[in-house]
């Protein structure tokens, strides 16, 4: 059979009905960088607003949230490498390693993992903060603090000491991530309407809790 034949007769129409969700305009607002965050949220929302039996305009969830913490655990995985294997820091090594961890870049899987580690939040708990938009200008600072985070641990000889210190430089790359991001919540209100107008009222709830109540069991 010719390949002409084979698309004549073809069904070219379906009777499957993809839900409508939000298009996210990254270019726009200068957030290409994050189109691994954006992708897992455009295919995760669905999901949720079936869970809820809610619309997709309802809810947004935050992409700052996320890419927050996949800086700082990226920065955790950094100097546990240095710590536990025995690594060199010199000119010609230093950059491959920092190049590494420190950068915009990130997966599918990397967003699912972050979730799971830290929970989610909704927008509003915590939106994309207008500092965000000089990536190339923060990354540079930020390097150069976790190369002089390096520097220091690897003047130590005592792991435990290690440890203390990078628990130090942890607290520091938050603080500094919060004056540019802003601050995480640990606890917020989520109240909402479903398509029925049931009400339902979650107060001070965490964002794994949040997590629990709006993920699909098997996404968990």
């Amino acid at each position: 059979m010719k390949n002409e034949e084979v698309i004549s007769k073809t069904q070219n129409t379906f009777n499957i009905e993809l839900p409508e969700t939000k298009i996210y305009n990254q270019a726009e607002k200068g957030e290409s960088y994050l189109c691994w965050i954006y992708a897992y949220i455009s295919f995760i929302k669905p999901l949720i607003c079936e869970k809820l039996n809610i619309k997709d305009k309802d809810l947004d969830l935050s992409i700052n949230y996320i890419h927050f913490f996949d800086r700082l655990d990226k920065t955790n995985s950094l100097y546990e490498e240095i710590i536990y294997n025995n690594l060199s820091f010199d000119n010609n090594l230093d950059e491959k390693i920092v190049n590494k961890y420190i950068h915009n870049q990130g997966s599918f899987c990397n967003v699912k993992e972050i979730i799971q580690k830290y929970g989610i939040v909704p927008d509003s708990e915590m939106p994309m903060n207008i500092n965000n938009y000089q990536p190339i200008v923060f990354d540079k600072i930020f390097r150069e603090k976790i190369k002089k985070d390096i520097l220091e641990i690897l003047k130590l000889t005592d792991i435990k000491e290690m440890e203390r210190y990078k628990d130090k430089c942890l607290q520091e790359n938050y603080i500094l991530l919060s004056k540019i991001y802003g601050q995480p919540p640990i606890s917020f209100n989520f109240n909402y309407k479903d398509i029925n107008k049931k009400e339902f009222r979650h107060n001070n709830i965490t964002p794994k809790e949040f997590l629990e109540i709006c993920f699909p069991d098997d996404m968990n």
